[in-house]
């Protein structure tokens, strides 16, 4: 399942290229240290947004809603049929697997730094 992280797209956001960019290179590379920068910047975007609960899944909220390509803006017009549209539902499948992903297993491989990102109080 690391592997979706390595195969994935995702937004053009300035935080992309921390958090889901070393969740896949940590993945590959087999490197703590972006795993842990990962969480870091996961906490500091909930301490700069004031959130509680699930940082991981309240990030790819911001992701999305804040996301603007060419796939989400045709489907958004009603245009979004053939082979954007087959674009749109693998994208939706990748997020739905990361939103509702499951870090046990990394977490015990890097350390539980994603675990209390889940449920933040």
């Amino acid at each position: 399942m690391h592997n979706l992280f390595s195969q994935m797209m995702y937004p053009e956001l300035p935080e992309r290229e921390g958090v889901l960019e070393d969740l896949r290179k940590a993945c590959r590379k087999n490197r703590q240290d972006l795993y842990v920068s990962a969480a870091r910047q996961i906490l500091s975007f909930g301490a700069k947004n004031g959130l509680t609960g699930n940082l991981w899944q309240a990030y790819l909220t911001y992701a999305l809603v804040t996301d603007d390509n060419p796939v989400m803006r045709a489907c958004s017009l009603g245009r979004c049929s053939g082979t954007m549209e087959e674009i749109a539902l693998s994208c939706a499948r990748v997020w739905h697997a990361l939103f509702h992903w499951d870090f046990a297993e990394m977490d015990s491989q890097f350390g539980p730094f994603f675990a209390p990102l889940l449920r933040m109080e």
